[in-house]
């Protein structure tokens, strides 16, 4: 048991990994030949940036529109385009420019899309960088994995002059356990174990749902068994859970069996969160199929099934999210919402939230006091695209009786929808929209009169807000 728990503590480098951006592909692995090892560098790095941007752009656009998407690993144009197609750009794009989601792009209507052609200078524009790692070369020969990093801008430029919808909204992190249930038995923390490595060796945190796997350490063996795991066991499952902060655990189960010499490996990712532990642990999921997929190969060789099964597994799950977040950018909005909050902590995460989301386009907290915020937003997409980003922040997004839209962290939340008063944010109508009760106290120093010069008065101090330095402002002059 504990040499598996090296090699996973080894290759995860001693700790969860962590979400990255969607317009990164990591690890793409690369191998070229030529008369020298340079050029086979060079010839490496430029077929393996395109086979990284192929991964990218089939990672956040459905499936149905993949045939709008070139084929840069095969050299081929997108396949709309057939035999011989050919295709000009609707617009020139600049891709080191800077974004903007309101240009003209053409005379297209709306709903038409337009397959994308992207030649190698385009390709360099869309990068932002690269990192090389495991480098090996010989005099004609280089060898490496490479995560390259792509322009979030350029990427959406491109994609939104075609007309095509897409997802850059990441789920929250998902704890996944691998288990293998064969003949002989289960295996999750062993060492032979072809399972856990082939979730090992693919790169999860990049994904619209992207996953973490465990150290796999003494502590974790002694957490959770591959029996408890496989039994959805809630109380080593809880324990477990804490120890990484998991909102979410799934179970990656893979049932392998040895049929008329070929290998049949069905592979199930089960919600495994138990009660107490997820956002809605109220009405727990735990136990519910997220992906099911049956996978076959030849009896000799099951770490290369493992593999195909791993990869299949992670593009069936985030196909199903995929769906939900797909943003027409066509369609914008913009209205006013509430945030309700304790305190001035509390309203900057709620704030970083908004702002984090690719969804919300302009954000203007125009009135604010020490109980809530009145801010005029700008969204792309549809309103349930918009409250499940919410939902994933750990925010609720409702509407009261009197149809104004309302934001709070979800405990608050659930606090001032239960409440008998009617919500209503605090303004001070004399100050105007610019000053509010709370803040506006804090801020204001002297009596002024009609023409806003100073009456020569101080207000009275107010016990509960701190004293300001006088130069706080500057010279009044």
């Amino acid at each position: 048991m504990l040499r598996l728990a090296l090699v996973l503590f080894t290759l995860l480098g001693g700790g969860a990994a962590f979400a990255q951006s969607v317009f990164t592909v990591p690890q793409v692995p690369v191998y070229a030949e030529a008369d020298t090892s340079a050029l086979a560098q060079d010839q490496a790095r430029r077929e393996g940036s395109e086979a990284a941007l192929d991964i990218l752009l089939r990672r956040i656009v459905a499936e149905e529109d993949w045939i709008y998407l070139p084929r840069l690993v095969e050299g081929e144009p997108a396949p709309v385009l057939g035999d011989g197609g050919a295709y000009r750009p609707v617009v020139e794009r600049d891709y080191d420019a800077a974004y903007n989601p309101n240009a003209e792009v053409g005379v297209l209507p709306v709903s038409e899309k337009q397959p994308i052609s992207v030649d190698r200078a385009q390709l360099s524009q869309l990068e932002e960088g690269f990192d090389v790692f495991n480098e090996k070369s010989s005099g004609t020969t280089y060898r490496a994995q490479i995560t390259f990093r792509f322009k979030p801008d350029a990427i959406r430029s491109l994609l939104q002059s075609a007309r095509i919808p897409y997802s850059e909204e990441q789920a929250r992190d998902v704890l996944v356990l691998p288990v293998l249930e064969t003949v002989e038995g289960l295996y999750l923390w062993e060492a032979k174990n072809p399972w856990a490595r082939a979730w090992l060796e693919r790169p999860l945190t990049s994904e619209l749902t992207p996953m973490q796997l465990p150290v796999g350490d003494v502590v974790d063996i002694q957490a959770i068994t591959a029996e408890e795991a496989r039994d959805l066991n809630a109380a080593s499952l809880r324990e477990f859970a804490k120890r990484y902060q998991a909102e979410d655990v799934f179970l990656a189960l893979g049932r392998l069996d040895d049929v008329n010499g070929e290998y049949r490996l069905v592979v199930k990712l089960i919600n495994a969160t138990p009660p107490a532990i997820g956002m809605n642990w109220q009405a727990s999921a735990i136990g519910t199929t997220v992906a099911e997929s049956l996978f076959r190969g030849t009896n000799d060789d099951f770490p290369a099934l493992a593999r195909r099964a791993v990869e299949g597994t992670v593009q069936r799950h985030a196909r199903q999210w995929k769906q939900q977040t797909l943003v027409d950018y066509s369609l914008q909005r913009s209205f006013e919402v509430t945030a309700w909050y304790g305190d001035l902590e509390e309203w900057a995460e709620i704030r970083s939230a908004l702002e984090s989301t690719p969804l919300v386009r302009n954000l203007d907290p125009g009135v604010f006091n020490r109980e809530n915020a009145i801010i005029q937003l700008t969204v792309v997409g549809d309103d349930q695209q918009f409250d499940l980003a919410m939902e994933q922040r750990g925010l609720d997004l409702w509407r009261d009786a009197s149809g104004r839209w309302d934001l709070a962290e979800k405990e608050r939340a659930a606090q001032l929808q239960n409440t008998l008063d009617p919500l209503a944010p605090t303004i001070d109508e004399q100050a105007g929209r610019g000053q509010t009760l709370g803040l506006g106290r804090l801020f204001r120093r002297r009596d002024t009169d009609a023409d806003g010069q100073s009456g020569g008065t101080t207000r009275q101090a107010d016990p509960n807000v701190p004293e300001l330095p006088d130069d706080l402002f500057g010279d009044d002059g």
